[in-house]
């Protein structure tokens, strides 16, 4: 490296703090010197000159590096942090209330201190994970597949079994819900994978289907529920893989085939699922008419229904909800959002569902501003996991869908949902927390177009791509070097002309 060059650089790389970017920033600012210096070249200067030229044309070297670190340095999205700390909060209140009103029962002895190891092991993968370099999961995406499958197919043969159900694993001094950690790996790795194979030809995206398929189908095993949330994540994945700038190809072809694949084989798995399968069916038809078996299969949903039409806008129902099928640990856990209500009033359930609701909001909004392609697609099926979660469980609690294992993010009680919750949260963060490390490409063929595109550089220190790509298009640059050159979409870059 040219020596004027070396310590350029080395003053630029003094004031940025986060030094994971020195490797980028260098590489980055070598290949505007060097595009510079070749068209000063090209001009008849001889090298050292034009090196000399280039590195004017550059600017200050500490007002650079600041530039470099204001963009650069790691960005905390606390409205989510603070968010999720105040639904952590909100459930430990109500365990609270949950454990006084069923002070009787060995179930809840020690729930809050067991809440508390949760809550306290969440936070602490949330911190480890938020410095963590979140592409690592890319590089090793097919291993992360590997585990989650093996997770679920150890869950099958070896799984606890509880009332005829193995959908747990145990890890040391902790029972984990099976279905809940394989999400984490699979959403993770098989993100990875589409970003890596999707553009590799036909065969490779017919095996991303197939790889797909796998987990949903041995999830759906014994987790009907478990397989359609898994389903509809791999799902949005690949949708928003096809819409992204990163795929090549008929992107409305793409889409029309993935849907009516997703029609298809969602139709063919209900009509196998229900052809001559009579306790699904019977199963279904309580559910519809809970009053047809109101002292066995129908007595739950008859008790849930009172709680409902009892409950008031503020205060205790007086509903009694532990009765016969309804155990502390459905209240506790998947039913928690019908306690809150029965307890407190649908307006502490309204203030809940606005909490997540917001949440979620905050999530996707979090998610559109990262720009590296595998991390907004995997914030986006992070934030899409939270939202079917969300969606489900209180449908299931309001009456509108069957019982089933469905847990209200980061309000259920349990090992499982608290982890898992911040383990995908501890992700996204680390993930929005280098959402701008993303540095504008160009071609280093066109020296020209490079000379041009320094100069609004220069002009514009902090890196705002908008900015430079409505300065390029006032220069009358073809919209195409401008999409190639700033990231943009074609419909962005249209609207700047």
């Amino acid at each position: 490296m040219n020596p004027l060059v070396s310590e350029f650089i080395k003053k630029v790389l003094q004031p940025v703090k986060y030094q994971k970017m020195h490797p980028f920033i260098t590489r980055e600012i070598e290949d505007h010197i060097e595009s510079l210096k070749e068209n000063y070249t090209e001009e008849g200067l001889e090298e050292n000159k034009a090196y000399q030229r280039a590195l004017e044309d550059m600017g200050d070297a500490e007002v650079v590096g600041k530039s470099f670190h204001h963009i650069h340095r790691p960005k905390m999205e606390w409205s989510i942090l603070g968010l999720m700390t105040l639904l952590v909060s909100v459930s430990f209140i109500i365990l609270a209330i949950w454990s006084k009103s069923y002070t009787g029962s060995g179930d809840v002895f020690n729930a809050h201190s067991k809440q508390a190891v949760f809550i306290v092991m969440g936070l602490g993968l949330v911190s480890c994970l938020y410095f963590l370099d979140y592409k690592v999961f890319e590089r090793w995406a097919e291993i992360g597949w590997c585990i989650g499958i093996l997770i679920l197919l150890w869950t099958v043969f070896y799984g606890i079994n509880v009332n005829g159900a193995r959908r747990w694993i145990v890890l040391g001094p902790i029972t984990l819900t099976a279905a809940y950690l394989a999400r984490v790996f699979l959403i993770l790795a098989y993100t990875g994978m589409v970003y890596k194979w999707g553009n590799r030809g036909l065969r490779s995206r017919i095996l991303l289907g197939i790889m797909a398929l796998v987990p949903v189908g041995i999830t759906a095993m014994d987790d009907l529920f478990g397989a359609v949330i898994l389903g509809s994540v791999l799902f949005i994945i690949l949708v928003c893989y096809i819409k992204s700038d990163i795929f090549k190809g008929n992107k409305g072809l793409w889409l029309k085939i993935l849907y009516g694949t997703a029609l298809a084989g969602s139709t063919l798995f209900s009509f196998i699922l229900l052809k001559d399968n009579t306790n699904k069916l019977q199963r279904l038809m309580i559910f519809m008419h809970p009053e047809t078996d109101p002292n066995a299969n129908g007595y739950m949903y008859m008790v849930l229904q009172n709680l409902r039409e009892q409950a008031s806008l503020i205060g205790d129902s007086g509903v009694k909800m532990v009765e016969g099928y309804v155990s502390i640990r459905d209240i506790s856990g998947d039913l928690i959002f019908l306690f809150i209500v029965g307890k407190l009033g649908w307006l502490a359930g309204a203030l809940i569902i606005s909490i997540l609701i917001f949440v979620i909001l905050r999530l996707f909004l979090a998610a559109s501003k990262v720009q590296e392609a595998y991390g907004k697609i995997v914030c986006i099926s992070i934030a899409s996991l939270v939202t079917i979660q969300f969606i489900f469980n209180i449908l299931m609690n309001l009456g509108y869908t069957p019982l089933t294992s469905s847990y209200l993010p980061f309000i259920s009680y349990g090992g499982s949902a608290v982890i898992t919750d911040m383990l995908l949260i501890g992700v996204f963060l680390s993930i929005y927390r280098r959402k701008d490390i993303v540095p504008i490409q160009y071609d280093s063929k066109n020296h020209k177009f490079n000379l041009l595109l320094e100069k609004v550089w220069v002009q514009h220190p902090n890196h705002q791509t908008l900015e430079i790509a409505k300065k390029l298009a006032s220069l009358k640059v073809d919209a195409k070097i401008i999409e190639k050159a700033t990231g943009l979409t074609e419909k962005e870059v249209k609207n700047l002309y």
